[in-house]
This record gives C-alpha cells, structure tokens and sequence, in this order.
C-alpha cells in the first residue's frame, strides 16, 4: 500500500507540472497576443491621426493661399493689418481644432542650391487670438 500510495503522490506531482506548464504556456500565448494587438491598434491610429491631420493642414493652407500675396507681404509691424488678423484667425482655429502647440507659416526662397524658410507668422498654444 506504501508503494501505491508513492505512486499516487508522483502522477500527482506529474499531472500538475503538466497542468502548470500548460497554464504558463496559455499565459504567455495570450500576453503576446495583447502585446500584438495594442501595437497594431497603436499604429493604426496614429496611421489616421497623420491622415486627419494632414487634411486639415491641407485644408488651411488652401485658406492661407488664397491671400497668398497679403501673406507674403508681412513684415515686422504688420500685427494690425487685416491679412496678419485675418491669417492669425485661420491659424487659430486650425489650432483650436488640432490641439497642436505651435503653428509657423513659412516661405520658402532658395538661393543657390539652399533652401531657407522665412517665418511669416507664429503662433504659439498662449498667444491669445
């Protein structure tokens, strides 16, 4: 009876290291899977947020091109004119909107073979509109 009772004790130990490590496996399996699914739903949506953001970046700066000339005429000073106003309006709404910090307005002029942006008009998140 000892040695069935021994017996008994050993399948017992047997069955739950199976068990165990069929739990571990099970465990692990599903942490891999949730660690997959949240970095392809992480991706996804910052894939939309990129979409989203540049078609309302695109959409201002379609509203900004139609007074493409009163822009690139700012000069320091101008904070009183209307396309200054007018162009600080369309910026902060697309501010509002986005939730994005800082907006810059620049212009592109190349002089041999170099790029240089010239700032136009900045607005920061504090600056009141």
């Amino acid at each position: 009876m000892a040695g069935s009772r021994k017996s008994f004790s050993s399948k017992k130990t047997i069955v739950m290291r199976i068990v165990f490590a069929f739990l571990l496996l099970v465990v692990a399996s599903l942490n891999v899977t949730v660690w997959i699914s949240l970095y392809r739903a992480r991706d996804s949506l910052e894939n939309q947020f990129d979409k989203q953001l540049a078609s309302v970046a695109g959409r201002t700066a379609e509203q900004l091109a139609l007074d493409v000339d009163g822009l690139a005429d700012l000069q320091p000073g101008d904070e009183s004119s209307y396309y200054y106003r007018h162009t600080r309006d369309i910026l902060g709404k697309f501010q509002n909107y986005t939730g994005v910090e800082r907006i810059y307005v620049m212009k592109q002029e190349t002089r041999e073979d170099e790029v240089i942006y010239r700032n136009l008009v900045s607005l920061e998140k504090d600056d009141h509109i």
